[in-house]
């Protein structure tokens, strides 16, 4: 059982890990941790338990005996591999300065997360979701823009994430133009061809510009 907003806890147990006399001479193999387990490294405020964790193998092998042992102590390698992700994924991972003998540890950009979540979302994913995306104070738009996208590299049923996408906008307060795949008008956005990022409020509200609104005008 682990807190999911306990990092100390993760790294004593992937120290018992690494102390396994089953790894052999190579390279580390790099991992990085998915799922509500990794919300400890978004310093998000979000105390509850969960009975593993999930973690996905980025680069390298284990044998069946290291899964083993590693599934004893409470990690699980199912998600890896199946968690919907876009696809430049590991370009920005967030690695961590722990120091080990056969890992190098890291975690999600926040971004890509999300996206991972909004795949799910099932139980407390909504929570966990925002949680992370408050406490990373995560832009709305480079959101909308990176889950649509990601889109493209998703095997099921679009509306299922869309659905996901439509209720996290609403927890969080967004503008109802973020609900569809278009989003915001042009006018409304920070890339250039809108007002500049200090024009919007901080708590996730609409762009003060008075040319942004929400909804037909």
């Amino acid at each position: 059982m682990f807190w999911i907003d306990d990092a100390r806890m993760i790294y004593a147990t992937l120290s018992l890990w690494d102390q396994s006399s089953n790894w052999r001479d190579g390279p580390p193999v790099a991992i990085a941790i998915l799922g509500g387990g990794a919300v400890a490294f978004y310093d998000a405020h979000r105390h509850r338990a969960t009975a593993d964790l999930d973690l996905w193998l980025v680069e390298g092998a284990l044998s069946g005996e290291l899964v083993k042992q590693a599934e004893e102590l409470g990690f699980s390698f199912r998600a890896s591999g199946v968690a919907w992700v876009e696809a430049d994924w590991q370009s920005r991972i967030r690695w961590s300065s722990w120091r080990f003998k056969h890992l190098h540890f890291g975690w999600f950009d926040p971004h890509d997360w999300v996206i991972t979540k909004l795949g799910r979302w099932l139980g407390h994913d909504m929570d966990d979701t925002i949680a992370v995306v408050t406490s990373q104070n995560l832009d709305p738009f480079t959101l909308h823009d990176r889950v649509h996208r990601a889109l493209l590299d998703y095997i099921g049923d679009e509306r299922n994430v869309r659905m996901a996408w439509v209720d996290l906008v609403n927890a969080m307060g967004w503008s109802s133009e973020f609900r569809t795949s278009r989003g915001p008008t042009q006018a409304c956005r920070p890339d250039g061809n809108g007002p500049p990022l200090l024009h919007r409020r901080s708590n996730f509200g609409l762009p003060t510009s008075a040319t942004c609104h929400d909804g037909p005008s």
